[in-house]
């Protein structure tokens, strides 16, 4: 219920039935939204008394029910999968029950739920790796308890927030060493979204204890019949904006644009890029008759990747051309060989109030045009 009504435009199945190589299986929750895959494990078993106090026998029984178990069932779904969108015959036959075009899916997401907390066990993905209680090649899912779900939906609201939200749950616990509950990791998620530089590469153990002070205020609040504000995500007027149009209209591929914006930037770096670009709209606007001018601003973080984020301004004289103009761009990002992907949100000067026009996604074999106005009657 919590999903369905979080994802009204996406499609839902549950308890699905398939089967590859002779083993059967059953996927609990999984949601099609747009081109991302949502799968969710829920797994009811209890802790024991035992467990709880320690018992390493009982401790790893946990783990290997509540953590590993339906990590391996997602992972193996995953692989099914990406071989059926390689046009593996086998695996499309088996995917066959679910009724969804796999084939679209660019990405996909996992999540495990349950009833008791095992968020932060979960969490320190590499300790578990060391003793040998989950098998190393395993990424594990995020692991959260149904209650802190219907919290992460409460306050996150939309699904562009949400797909964000449990995709970075997901990098950050495989590449860092972050000891925290799943509140807390909702807490910094809303002043950073999660987007703390490369923890691998920092080598850092991270404690957000305390993190959830604003999430639990304000439902202390409640009960308390205080009347407070909901804590939202941090973002920029400007990006804040760029979300919800694309999120309203959800053209294709709107899921993995909003996901790309939402990793680009911390609050900080967005302000800055709000700046840059009204700075860019005055250059373009005085220089565009120049073939050569400055008329793009490229985006890029950690959490990106091999994606890289553009915004190419243009002025109504050179509308006709910006499909071309933008491409060449595109194809000087990608020919540098850094990513596999570009993403170019082009805004016209003369209608700056819409937080775009259009938008390019790029790939090193095509390029798509989402023609996605905000307020014109049509771009071609």
């Amino acid at each position: 219920h919590l999903l369905a009504s979080s994802f009204a435009t996406g499609t839902l199945r549950n308890n699905t039935r398939w089967r590859l190589d002779q083993v059967e299986s059953a996927t609990d929750p999984l949601l099609l939204i747009d081109k991302i895959a949502l799968i969710v494990e829920d797994k009811s078993h209890s802790l024991t008394e035992r467990g709880l106090r320690g018992a390493p026998e009982r401790v790893r029984a946990h783990v290997r029910d509540l953590l590993e178990s339906p990590s391996e069932q997602s992972a193996r779904l995953e692989r099914v999968i990406l071989r059926a969108k390689s046009n593996d015959g086998e695996a499309i036959a088996s995917l066959a029950p679910f009724n969804l075009p796999f084939s679209e899916v660019e990405r996909i997401i996992r999540i495990n739920i349950t009833l008791d907390d095992l968020t932060v066990l979960s969490s320190e993905e590499d300790e578990l790796k060391a003793t040998g209680w989950i098998k190393p090649e395993l990424v594990l899912a995020p692991t959260m308890t149904l209650a802190d779900l219907e919290t992460v939906i409460d306050i996150l609201g939309g699904p562009a927030f949400l797909l964000h939200y449990f995709s970075e749950r997901q990098r950050v616990q495989s590449e860092g060493h972050v000891f925290a509950d799943e509140i807390d990791f909702l807490g910094v998620y809303l002043d950073t979204g999660l987007n703390m530089g490369d923890l691998r590469e920092q080598n850092l153990r991270i404690a957000l204890t305390g993190a959830s002070e604003p999430i639990d205020n304000y439902y202390n609040g409640l009960d308390a019949n205080i009347e407070m504000l909901k804590p939202r995500p941090k973002l920029s007027p400007y990006f804040a904006n760029l979300v919800t149009a694309m999120e309203e209209r959800a053209f294709p591929a709107w899921s993995l644009v909003t996901m790309d914006l939402l990793r680009s930037a911390t609050f900080e770096e967005q302000l800055k890029i709000e700046k840059a670009l009204i700075q860019l709209k005055s250059k373009v606007e005085k220089n565009w008759e120049d073939p050569k001018h400055e008329c793009c601003l490229v985006i890029g973080s950690h959490p990106l990747k091999d994606t890289s984020l553009l915004v190419f301004v243009y002025p109504p004289q050179l509308a006709e051309q910006r499909k071309d103009r933008a491409a060449a761009m595109a194809a000087q990002v990608l020919d540098k060989g850094t990513s596999k992907r570009c993403v170019m949100i082009l805004r016209d000067t003369s209608h700056w109030m819409d937080p775009y026009n259009s938008v390019f996604i790029l790939g090193s074999e095509n390029m798509a045009d989402v023609p996605t106005p905000a307020s014109q009657a049509s771009v071609s």
